[in-house]
């Protein structure tokens, strides 16, 4: 899944401020994302969902689990139907992300 976000150079604002702004919304939809892939997550000990966690560093955001089980979870086996709660949850957080990444450079104008 990728985010591309273009930015008009003729814009009036600093390098600085843009990439706050950006960094702003992807930290509020990675926290959006490991909340809501917490809620859509299939629970049995609470293990897996208890260590979905986001990782934000500087414009790039990383969203999983260090459970080694949890892709069999996620993808499903041939034993068991697939529960793609991280996945589900991006799709709907992502899902207007650009339009805010947008607004959020609109309101430093």
């Amino acid at each position: 899944m990728n985010i591309n976000v273009t930015i008009n150079s003729s814009l009036n604002l600093n390098a600085a401020d843009m990439k706050r702004a950006i960094q702003e919304e992807l930290e509020k939809s990675a926290y959006q994302i490991e909340l809501q892939g917490k809620a859509n997550c299939p629970v049995l000990t609470g293990y897996l969902r208890d260590s979905i966690e986001a990782e934000i560093d500087n414009l790039e955001v990383n969203i999983g689990t260090e459970c080694d089980y949890a892709h069999f979870v996620h993808d499903g086996t041939y034993k068991m139907e697939a529960r793609p709660f991280l996945e589900s949850a991006a799709e709907t957080v992502l899902d207007n992300i650009e339009d805010r990444i947008a607004d959020a450079i609109e309101r430093l104008l």
